[in-house]
């Protein structure tokens, strides 16, 4: 069903970044990795600041087994977006499956991430009188 609802909104206005985006995703989950991988670049052309659509590329080569790639799509994602949750976490996730960053490397990515994190969650805290 999503599958036509995207459809539709692309019949409607066929550069859509979101509705493209998302086909990705569909297909993703259909296990139709070319289509997949065509509607994200397509997302892409009509939108090339759309972080989103550069998160999803990176969870695509990430669960396809290409760590570095997933990377590379993560801190794109980042240098458009530097609070993504989703691209952060991700990446850290795939820097561990990366066989080709050094230790130290993937160590300070997780550190700097928990800290990052931590100064958010007291802002918050702040903010919320707590």
């Amino acid at each position: 069903r999503a599958l036509s609802c995207y459809e539709a909104a692309l019949r409607a206005r066929p550069a859509f970044p979101e509705a493209l985006n998302n086909m990705g995703v569909v297909y993703t989950m259909m296990c139709c990795p070319d289509d997949a991988l065509a509607y994200f670049h397509a997302a892409l052309q009509v939108m090339p600041t759309y972080a989103e659509a550069y998160t999803n590329l990176g969870k695509f080569y990430q669960d396809a087994g290409d760590a570095e790639k997933a990377v590379e799509y993560y801190d794109k994602c980042l240098a458009l977006c530097p609070h993504s949750d989703n691209a952060a976490h991700n990446r850290l996730l795939a820097l561990n499956y990366s066989g080709l960053r050094p230790r130290e490397e993937v160590f300070l990515a997780h550190q700097q991430w928990g800290q990052e994190f931590s100064a958010r969650a007291a802002a918050a805290a702040a903010a919320a009188g707590g």
